[in-house]
């Protein structure tokens, strides 16, 4: 295991800097990625025009960002359009013409994605800041949560999830960055070697943090070979001026060897430069020391304080004190407030019975989705809040996003509607048998009770606050599966 760990309050001067000046506006953008101007608000100029975050998602917009209108062939670009304006959208760049409201602006390009490449360039020359790259397996999200907490205490950044397609993520995120940022956070959910090349040049990260799930890759050879190589490459590509925080895992002793930045390794090993002391979890709350400091962190399972061991190390690579990361990293929370957790058979538990409407529903499978787990992601639902006349239609979606927004392995869909939820479970390609339609949720407590394994993430949510609490405390009890 390679190390130039040195744990001192020098390494935070290189990354010093000073604040640009000047903001970047959309006679930036029109200048940089040579867009046409289609439609211009009135006598507005484009120099008075902030531009800030952008979005490749219409339902991701808020108000005053820049939809990138990056869309697969087929899809309904006028709609996709639409919403986002309706969401307070400033901007949308495209490549076709689109009808847009009178006080909105409308840029076509040629090529939408390589003019996003071209904007992301040029924001990421103009960020003088710390970029730092996020990867690995679970505990790789709670890192990135927890790591931006932390900084946030004390410094400006931005914390952003990339997606599959790295192609048109990590340029949409390097597009939200600020002069005035000091740091950036990017959680690479995959990544291959053939990627490696492309994402270094583009977002030149200057420190990279890596979680290996070493016992979910050792039974799958090939993938522990394609991911390995990536890491390295990763690795590689890191200035020596950089710094790598490395979760002590035996697939990374080959990888961190083509690293030439010092490297942090953390964990509970003898040879780890970071390590906690004194580690016991008591209803939901974690408890350990670190470098003299007493840390209390609501989690549970061993990823959770391997991503607080890497979230520490970094801070420190900032120059934060242990204390002020302890005090800092009680504010973090896996699951939104109302939510009870409960751990069962090594499983986690969630029970939220808030009432949701269609929104509401929305966040729950985007909580779900950035929940790590070394398991599976099982999701118990009952029926939305509030009447629509559009239900059936609204809960085909709902199974349908369950799959491809929460990646969802298991639905039991409880109520009137349930099996609307698991047909649009099975056509975002779900296996039927994975697609549970139940009455009532006690009905579900047999399937849910026998496919429920250790390491599995299960979300209780429904409006009914009484049937959760009784199926949470019923899976409890029910016989443990026999087989795997």
């Amino acid at each position: 295991m390679t190390s130039h760990y040195s744990d001192t309050v020098d390494f935070p001067v290189r990354f010093k800097r000073a604040r640009a000046a000047t903001v970047a506006n959309l006679k930036d953008l029109i200048a940089i990625t040579g867009a046409s101007v289609l439609q211009q608000p009135g006598a507005v100029r484009p120099e008075d025009v902030p531009v800030a975050r952008v979005r490749t998602e219409s339902r991701q917009v808020v108000s005053g960002d820049v939809y990138w209108a990056v869309r697969s062939a087929g899809c309904d670009l006028a709609h996709h359009c639409d919403e986002a304006f309706s969401r307070g959208a400033v901007v949308a760049v495209t490549a076709h013409p689109i009808p847009a409201p009178p006080d909105h602006w409308v840029l076509q390009t040629a090529d939408v994605q390589q003019s996003l490449h071209q904007w992301a360039q040029w924001r990421r020359q103009h960020f003088s800041g710390t970029l730092i790259a996020i990867a690995g397996g679970a505990g790789r999200t709670s890192a990135r949560r927890m790591i931006h907490i932390v900084l946030g205490s004390r410094l400006r950044g931005v914390s952003d999830s990339i997606g599959r397609d790295l192609h048109i993520g990590v340029p949409a995120a390097l597009g939200a960055l600020e002069p005035e940022h000091d740091y950036a956070l990017l959680e690479l959910a995959t990544i291959s070697a053939a990627e490696v090349d492309a994402l270094a040049s583009l977002a030149m990260p200057k420190a990279v943090v890596i979680i290996a799930p070493g016992h979910a890759l050792a039974a799958n050879f090939v993938e522990a070979q394609a991911a390995a190589s990536a890491y390295r490459k990763l690795l590689a590509a890191l200035p020596s001026d950089g710094r790598a925080v490395l979760a002590h895992d035996p697939w990374l002793g080959w990888v961190a060897s083509a690293c030439s930045a010092p490297i942090t390794w953390v964990g509970t090993h003898d040879g780890c430069d970071l390590t906690a002391e004194d580690m016991h979890t008591v209803d939901g709350q974690m408890h350990f020391c670190v470098g003299g400091a007493k840390f209390c962190i609501s989690g549970w399972g061993a990823h959770h304080f391997t991503a607080a061991l890497c979230a520490t190390a970094v801070a420190r690579m900032m120059g934060m004190d242990f204390s002020a990361i302890a005090a800092a990293l009680e504010h973090y929370r896996p699951v939104p407030h109302g939510c009870k957790v409960v751990e069962m058979r090594g499983a986690a538990i969630i029970n939220d019975p808030s009432n949701s409407d269609w929104a509401g529903m929305s966040q729950v499978l985007e909580m779900l989705r950035d929940i790590d787990t070394p398991g599976r992601r099982i999701l118990v639902c009952g029926e939305l809040a509030e009447p629509d006349a559009h239900w059936p239609a609204r809960y085909w979606q709902l199974g349908r996003e369950a799959v491809q927004t929460a990646g969802v392995h298991l639905l039991i869909a409880c109520g009137r509607f349930a099996k609307h939820v698991a047909a649009g479970a099975r056509a975002a390609g779900m296996q039927p048998a994975k697609a549970i339609a139940c009455r009532t949720p006690q009905e579900s407590l047999p399937y849910l009770g026998q496919a429920t394994q250790p390491g599995d993430v299960v979300l209780l949510k429904g409006s009914d606050l009484l049937e959760s609490q009784r199926l949470a405390e019923a899976l409890g009890v029910y016989p443990l599966r026999r087989t795997a």
